[in-house]
């Protein structure tokens, strides 16, 4: 409920330093804005403000994708050669990574073994093997 009153509160103010330099202020420097045209200025802040309210509540809500007690098991991209040490992108994340399997050129699927601190051990995964029987 705080967060309501607080983001209806900061909008009142907003909508109320807009008034006053719209009414006050500009035309000091001999610029005119109709009063629709102050309406639409209005109804754009408050439509921004409902917007942005509901996008970042829904933000605050969401649980972390990913975090440091979660990541054994979990597969990502090489976006830097591992040799040993690189860049991985799990989830939309850089991490550092130390491959466990030798080099790993980017772009290949790795899994995460385990972790050290904030660096990550991964192993590449196996490429698909084609059953030749069945070709």
């Amino acid at each position: 409920m705080s967060r309501v009153f607080f983001a209806l509160v900061s909008g009142l103010a907003e909508e109320a330093l807009l008034a006053a330099t719209v009414l006050i202020v500009l035309p000091r420097f001999g610029v005119v804005i109709p009063p629709w045209g102050l309406v639409g200025l209005m109804l754009l802040l408050a439509i921004n403000n409902t917007v942005f309210f509901l996008i970042g509540r829904r933000a605050l809500k969401r649980k972390p994708v990913a975090g440091l007690a979660e990541m054994t098991g979990i597969r990502g991209e090489v976006v830097c050669r591992l040799a040993p040490g690189g860049l991985v992108s799990i989830r939309g994340e850089l991490w550092q990574a130390i491959s466990e399997s030798g080099e790993i050129e980017a772009g290949r699927q790795v899994t995460v073994l385990r972790q050290q601190g904030l660096t990550l051990i991964v192993a590449a995964d196996e490429p698909a093997k084609i059953n030749e029987a069945g070709a």
